[in-house]
Parts: structure tokens; sequence; C-alpha cells
């Protein structure tokens, strides 16, 4: 903690001190005791799962602010980036799935992005389930979040392709973050 000596103003005469003493050492002591007692009493799987809440929380609200930057950076509307894309031959759905103009091969990616139900941390929260319904609702919602952050992470590619088509993939990462 930095010491900065404050001069305080007294009716008589000029103080100075440290912001050090300012408070009381012992009030200071027992409330990061008494913080710890409450933390240790709520502590277990609570406040596991709340520290999980609010990472997933600032996770989600980077990933959204990033593909949001990027979103204005690009400089475009969303009917300029949509028709654009559509030009392109790299986006072209028989490009993107190199199906050759079979139906089957299309159909099989289908079932692809919902293998990461077997990830090993879902099928560690179906393990800590009470029962059937509750594991119904985490693999419900692992679902739904992954599917978000999936999206954003490829809106956030789309807009790096938007804002320059011919970028190297060394300077992917250097685009991205200025």
């Amino acid at each position: 903690m930095m010491l900065l000596n404050t001069p305080f103003l007294n009716e008589k005469y000029l103080i100075t001190t440290t912001y050090m003493d300012l408070m009381d050492r012992k009030t200071v002591t027992i409330l990061s005791t008494l913080v710890l007692i409450v933390y240790a009493t709520l502590g277990g799987i609570r406040s596991v799962t709340n520290t999980d809440v609010w990472q997933f929380i600032t996770f989600i609200a980077i990933i959204f602010l990033i593909a949001k930057l990027m979103f204005i950076k690009t400089g475009k509307s969303v009917l300029e980036i949509v028709s654009l894309l559509q030009k392109q031959a790299k986006f072209q759905l028989s490009s993107l799935c190199h199906s050759n103009g079979q139906l089957l091969h299309l159909l099989l990616f289908i079932p692809f992005p919902f293998s990461e139900v077997s990830d090993c941390r879902t099928i560690h929260r179906v393990y800590m389930c009470s029962g059937p319904i509750e594991t119904k609702k985490v693999f419900l919602y692992s679902s739904f979040c992954h599917l978000i952050i999936v999206s954003f992470i490829c809106i956030m590619g789309l807009f790096v392709f938007v804002g320059d088509a011919m970028l190297p993939v060394a300077e992917i990462w250097n685009y991205i973050i200025t």
C-alpha cells in the first residue's frame, strides 16, 4: 500500500497523517476475520458455484464486448457485411461444408455442434446432480451457453474477414487486439 502524506485541517492545527492511520488496525483485523468466517461458513459448493457464475458472466461479457468493438471497427452495416459475404466464394455453402452436392455429407455435419456434451467438465457437473431433472437442466444450460460462446467466436472470425480479407494468419491476433 502506498503511504501518502495528506494534510488535515483541525480547528487550531494542521495535522499531517498517512492513510494507514485513518483506520484502526483492530477494526481492519476484525473486518477481515469476519469476511473470512462468512466465506468459510457459506463456502463449499456455494462459493465455488458463485465463482463459476461470475467467471462465466465475465467471460461472456468480454467476448460480447470484443465482438461489438470488432463490428464497430469494420465500419460497415450488417447488410453490407451480409452482401460482402454472399459475394465471397469462401462462404458459399458448398465451399463451407465441402459437400460436393451430396446431401448425406451435409446432414452428417448437423450433430457435430452437440459433440461437446461429452466434455469432462459437463460429465463432472452431471455426476454432481441430485436427480434426472437437474441433469436435464445441466445439459440444457451448458448446451445453450456453449452455443452462445461458439456463435460469438464465429462472429468475431467473420468480422476479422470482413475487416481485412487478405490478412495473413500470423497477423490475426494483432488485428483482433487493435
